[in-house]
């Protein structure tokens, strides 16, 4: 028996369905998938509405796998090594990059199991392409350390990095605290740095924005509770 296909599917960063958002050609091939990985059962589900009107939600299998679950990728892998496809989403945007996935595809790669992935939203190179940044080199920095010092301390040395070596830096944090890092940008960066924001991306409230550190600190925004991609340019 061949095994199955592990499928990383990139959703929606507004929660709509995967029917809005693909072609049909992706659409029949995500139709065949039976076991889908997911960081909220209830948001993996909403995303498969309307994909298949003769298969209802209720009859597939679902993984759970988030920061806070510990999950039997042993299992994951024994369906994919019985032949059936798995399709891996995350709550919003790409599975593996900045998200969840990563341990699992490469535990496929270990079995031979065959991965492959589709064109779809991208909050972090959706903002790439927008700021007017350098695009050609470009570091991806995930979240940022938690506690404010080293925060802080890690702001500078992205700065640095980004003068030294003339790259784009790229971090995200959570929503909630989206705004201390804003202000800890602010506060820390050299008047000439460039910062450029993707707020909220793909939804009615979506803006994005490249100005220098002197002209955020007198732009009165709120960031508060916010989906935000961060690019410094020193």
């Amino acid at each position: 028996m061949n095994p199955g296909t592990l499928y990383l599917i990139p959703t929606s960063l507004a929660g709509r369905p995967l029917v809005a958002i693909y072609p049909e050609s992706v659409l029949e091939q995500l139709r065949k998938i039976d076991c889908f990985v997911v960081e909220t059962p209830k948001i993996g589900r909403s995303f498969l509405k309307g994909l298949d009107l003769e298969r209802q939600t209720s009859s597939l299998k679902f993984f759970q796998l988030d920061e806070n679950t510990s999950v039997n990728i042993k299992e994951i892998l024994d369906t994919l090594k019985q032949g059936s496809n798995v399709g891996v989403m995350s709550d919003a945007g790409y599975p593996g990059v900045g998200d969840m996935g990563t341990e699992l595809v490469q535990k496929a790669h270990q079995n031979n199991i065959a991965v492959k992935t589709f064109a779809g939203p991208s909050a972090i190179l959706q903002t790439l392409s927008a700021s007017g940044l350098n695009g050609q080199s470009f570091t991806f920095n995930g979240y940022l350390p938690k506690e404010q010092v080293k925060r802080i301390s890690k702001i500078r040395e992205l700065e640095r990095v980004s003068i030294e070596r003339n790259t784009s830096q790229i971090f995200i944090e959570a929503p909630y605290r989206a705004q201390y890092i804003f202000e800890d940008i602010l506060s820390t960066c050299k008047s000439n740095t460039l910062l450029s924001l993707g707020i909220e991306i793909e939804t009615e409230r979506e803006l994005y924005r490249t100005m220098s550190i002197e002209a955020w600190r007198s732009e009165k925004i709120d960031l508060n509770k916010k989906q935000v991609v961060y690019i410094l340019k020193g």
